[in-house]
């Protein structure tokens, strides 16, 4: 059992990427000896390119927390690090792709009627001026607590899919939940509907044949991978599609945490009960999700797409409050970071409480920054993190932001039964998010992410609820934490890499 476990993994695709890598380095290090004779003119042009490079940096348009590990990178390891910026600091995606991204939301938002309650709002106006992301009134929310409760939903709702069925996950993994969800896709396929699958490469390396998709292309499915991954080292392969979006017919959609994997819904229990949450959509906001999803199928399959045949969501009639579902992406996709302005304008914002949840909390410091001023102007602001962590060095520099937040009046909790992985911020009761947005690097600058926005709507009780319950299985950090003294200065350097990796 122990050398088949072996063989797998050293014939995984995981295994065989790092090799990749490996291989590559190896190569550029046989380039420098190779030139080691020429070491005078070698280092005058690595100082010349270095130069450049730095002017490159400086003149980039990107975070300051980018710049620095970069411009690090560049001066303490010139020929190594220049390799690195020039593969690496670019997004590489085609101007052809990403022009066709763009154009399918300008033409679905040109066509939309907005919600006129948007316009007394400065929020919902940056979102459908930066995210083509508009506003509905009319739309029914439910909220899950447990990916659980969110799975025996979804299955009703796909058995019941006449005309399509969309899917866009970071994960999926062979088990329960995939078993149950494929087996409904492959009969729907068999009867007509377009049922589509767009996974992420890299998400589902461990999980996943590198030919699954053709599997499921053969059950008469859609299937593509997003941004597959080429044994060549570049920075594209750091634009992950971190989202998770069902459209069903047009009319139901779901998002949240939950990934189509056992341990989303407690089948596995590899961190102990796992905690996430998800909410179904239902009316014309859906259509936002609809876009989404098309856009990024789009740009995996470099085909055209018309809008109209699956812009089928219908008015609920009697519904209260706003719903707005928007997307995110790494630049030149998407020009501004467009989760974290909006955390930043709810935080600013914010009166009475914050309460916030998330898996990993490695924040810049505009968002530290926020957090730090609001509990200073006397709003509760309340953490969860996991109390079992999935990462334990991620877990480690998620600590290492404790003390800061601890000492500006933030109270931190951690989940005791498990790993939480719900991606939650609620506002005074009066505005909430759930989506796929985790409050760090990864989610805010390079991953496509979504999410929806709820005001002043009926489904926010039912977060706040869940928050509040949730917090009773928590043990509060004291005031006084503290962390070894060799982890906090190993968090503190990983800290100034954070926002590359």
């Amino acid at each position: 059992m122990k050398s088949t476990k072996f063989f797998k993994l050293i014939f995984s695709k995981a295994a065989i990427v790092a090799l990749a890598i490996l291989l590559q380095v190896g190569v550029v290090s046989l380039a420098v000896v190779f030139f080691y004779e020429y070491y005078l003119i070698f280092q005058v042009i690595s100082a010349v390119l270095g130069v450049l490079a730095l002017i490159s940096i400086i003149n980039a348009r990107s975070m300051p927390e980018i710049k620095l590990p970069w411009a690090l990178i560049v001066c303490i390891f010139p020929v190594f690090g220049l390799t690195l910026y020039f593969l690496f600091s670019q997004n590489k995606l085609s101007r052809k792709l990403r022009r066709k991204h763009n154009s399918l939301a300008k033409e679905y938002v040109n066509t939309c009627t907005l919600c006129q309650e948007t316009f007394n709002g400065k929020l919902p106006q940056y979102l459908i001026s930066v995210a083509n992301a508009p506003a509905f009134c009319d739309t029914a929310v439910t909220y899950f607590p447990f990916g659980e409760e969110m799975f025996v939903s979804l299955l009703a709702d796909l058995r019941r899919a006449e005309r399509f069925i969309f899917l866009e996950f970071f994960i999926i993994e062979p088990g329960k939940m995939w078993n149950s969800i494929l087996e409904i896709l492959r009969e729907k396929a068999a009867n007509g509907v377009d049922v589509r699958v767009l996974y992420d490469d890299i998400g589902c390396a461990s999980h996943l044949k590198n030919n699954y998709y053709q599997k499921l292309r053969k059950m008469g499915i859609s299937a593509h991978k997003f941004n597959p991954f080429i044994p060549v080292i570049t920075g594209i392969h750091n634009n992950r599609d971190h989202r998770k979006i069902v459209v069903i017919d047009g009319e139901i959609a779901y998002t949240g945490g939950v990934n189509l994997a056992d341990e989303y819904i407690n089948e596995k229990h590899p961190f102990g009960k796992w905690k996430d949450s998800a909410v179904r959509i239902e009316g014309s906001a859906v259509n936002n999700f609809t876009v989404l999803f098309l856009e990024n199928y789009v740009m995996t399959t470099g085909e055209k797409e018309d809008l109209s045949p699956y812009l089928l969501a219908k008015s609920k009639s009697g519904e209260t409050g706003i719903v707005q579902p928007f997307g995110d992406g790494p630049p030149p996709v998407y020009e501004d970071l467009i989760a974290e302005n909006v955390f930043l304008q709810l935080i600013e914002n914010a009166t009475k409480f914050i309460y916030i949840t998330t898996p990993y909390l490695i924040i810049d410091y505009a968002l530290r920054r926020a957090l730090i001023a609001a509990a200073k102007r006397g709003v509760t602001v309340c953490i969860i993190t996991p109390g079992i962590p999935d990462k334990r060095v991620i877990f480690a520099i998620t600590r290492s932001h404790y003390p800061e937040l601890l000492k500006a009046g933030v109270r931190i909790y951690e989940y005791s039964p498990g790993f939480i992985h719900s991606k939650l911020l609620i506002a005074d009761g009066k505005t909430a998010f759930c989506g796929t947005v985790n409050f760090d690097y990864r989610s805010l600058v390079h991953h496509f992410e979504c999410g929806a926005l709820f005001y002043e709507h009926p489904v926010i009780t039912s977060i706040k609820d869940d928050f509040e319950k949730t917090l009773l299985e928590c043990r509060e950090i004291n005031k006084q934490f503290k962390q070894n003294p060799f982890v906090a200065f190993f968090c503190a350097l990983s800290a100034i890499f954070a926002p590359l990796l």
